[in-house]
């Protein structure tokens, strides 16, 4: 019944969450990978006990996914930009220097989890070795960093 239950609510939330991958990321190509990367981490977790579990956990998912790929999706512009040796183009210097000014806004610990986890793939027992902290610590400081980059992308002021 689970996962019917959870197919259901996607569906039935389709719009919705395709407004919260767009409240991030701004490519259509990016929102929808987006949806589907969250769909696919919903279907492979524990099955929802409830409707409610089940709709918040899908705004949840689509989040998270969609602002870690945002920041992925900067770090790979700026990767590329390295790698070419070129003097970059004007947007992609901004983009860069926007992704820098957010990261820097994150404390120590909030940012060096984020980079592990969310833009170098390792998963949370590895980056919580390497960082010498439990992996509970290591999720709740992604957690925390994530609701940091949330906000700073919402009020999109930089100094």
């Amino acid at each position: 019944m689970g996962k019917e239950m959870l197919t259901e609510v996607y569906g039935r939330l389709r719009k919705r969450l395709r407004a919260v991958a767009g409240s991030v990321l701004r490519s259509d190509d990016d929102i929808a990978d987006a949806l589907q990367e969250s769909f696919c981490r919903l279907w492979s977790s524990r099955e929802p006990s409830s409707l409610a579990e089940a709709e918040g956990r899908c705004i949840v998912t689509v989040r998270n996914v969609s602002i870690t790929q945002a920041a992925r999706n900067n770090r790979m512009a700026d990767l590329d930009a390295d790698r070419m040796e070129q003097t970059a183009a004007p947007a992609e210097t901004d983009l860069a220097s926007r992704q820098e000014y957010l990261l820097s806004k994150l404390p120590g610990m909030q940012r060096q989890v984020f980079e592990l986890v969310a833009l170098r793939d390792f998963d949370y027992d590895v980056a919580a070795d390497r960082l010498g902290i439990s992996e509970q610590a290591a999720r709740t400081n992604l957690c925390r960093a994530r609701k940091t980059l949330r906000s700073l992308l919402k009020n999109e002021s930089y100094e």
